[in-house]
């Protein structure tokens, strides 16, 4: 192990615990002169691309905007608010008020109906984007920003609205519900942020 890299100021964030973040030092490192970050914005801007902000490069005109995480973190939204629609259905049938289950009062029925469309939505627009990027066309990055921006807010409303279904019930850590929404709120930052999202498709729309 190199003793000259250290993981230092260790993030203590509300979710994603299993995936550990943190700033690296490096401190007296030997390297070969084309390892280090020098040279043109362009060239430095290609190795920084790989993994640091790229939505951010993207909307300073430092590098092209990278459309596969984007649909990424959108599937993974979908998964979550997968979950917890069952979860709610599962719950809203089986909890009893006033002599009949929850999901028996129309009100529910409502609340259900209206997560399911988000989820279905979503993931017709995250297959769309997909096969759109599989494609290598030129409206792929538009197309999974699109999806991205979406998805990732209709599938937090889709975990916000299964929380509320579970009453004081679904805010214990007793139940997966509170979990699934702490990680999908962060999926409207991850990748850029679901206003970069709204950029790139206006700029996408406004360019042609």
């Amino acid at each position: 192990m190199c003793v000259c890299l250290r993981a230092t100021c260790w993030a203590r964030r509300a979710t994603a615990s299993a995936s550990p973040c943190a700033a690296s030092m490096v401190d007296d490192v030997r390297m070969r002169a084309r390892a280090m970050l020098v040279g043109t914005r362009a060239h430095t801007c290609t190795h920084v691309h790989t993994g640091v902000l790229p939505a951010l490069m993207w909307a300073l005109h430092l590098a092209p905007f990278p459309p596969l995480p984007a649909v990424s973190i959108a599937a993974c939204s979908v998964g979550a608010a997968t979950t917890c629609l069952s979860l709610a259905r599962d719950y809203t049938q089986s909890r009893k008020q006033f002599g009949k289950p929850l999901a028996a009062n129309q009100a529910v029925q409502f609340m259900l109906a209206d997560m399911a469309t988000r989820l279905r939505a979503s993931r017709l627009m995250v297959h769309d984007a997909a096969k759109w990027l599989d494609a290598k066309h030129d409206t792929a990055p538009a197309m999974c920003a699109m999806a991205k921006r979406f998805a990732t807010d209709a599938c937090f409303d889709v975990c916000n609205d299964a929380l509320q279904l579970h009453g004081g019930y679904g805010y214990l850590q007793d139940y997966p519900i509170e979990r699934f929404l702490r990680d999908v709120r962060v999926h409207q930052i991850l990748e850029g942020t679901n206003q970069i999202m709204s950029v790139i498709v206006a700029r996408a729309l406004l360019q042609k």
